[in-house]
């Protein structure tokens, strides 16, 4: 262990103060967060070959509907700072809990690649409701010529026996 020491990698890993201006990725003892100065470029294993029991994730939308995303400022807990936009864990873990990890300090993180299958799977769902209140509006388009000659001969029949 080595206390208020940074690992480095440049061409070699070094333990060095806290001067991290010339490093290219670096992990603060004190946070225990990895800092990287340019991209990061990563894929996690996706392919169907090595998947079982594939299925749609069911009522995304009505997950949806029971996390927020939020704006929000780090607190003194908190090893992070400033203002900062996210989700809250619990809310995610009440609807898909294997997207959270509680953590060593006891805390709660949210692996964040992962609500995009949950997003998908929300779209598709909306754009079929989208697609059938389209549909339903496309047939009242098409039946209101007719609506309107009912309405008008009912009107004119109503005022000429009112009379």
């Amino acid at each position: 262990d080595y206390p208020n020491m940074s690992f480095v990698i440049r061409k070699f890993v070094t333990a060095s103060p806290t001067n991290y201006e010339s490093k290219m990725l670096w992990v603060k003892s004190n946070t225990n967060s990895l800092h990287v100065k340019g991209d990061i470029v990563a894929s996690e294993t996706s392919d169907r070959r090595l998947k079982d029991n594939i299925k749609p994730i069911e009522n995304a939308l009505g997950k949806i509907d029971k996390i927020g995303g939020y704006e929000f400022d780090w607190n003194k807990l908190s090893k992070n700072e400033g203002h900062d936009v996210g989700v809250i864990a619990q809310e995610i873990e009440e609807v898909l809990p294997e997207l959270v990890g509680t953590r060593g300090d006891g805390y709660k993180g949210v692996k964040y690649e992962k609500l995009t299958s949950l997003l998908i799977e929300a779209i598709k769902d909306q754009q079929i409701q989208i697609d059938e209140l389209k549909s339903k509006l496309e047939k009242g388009i098409r039946f209101m010529p007719r609506f309107i000659t009912i309405f008008e001969n009912g009107f004119k029949r109503s005022t000429k026996g009112g009379r």
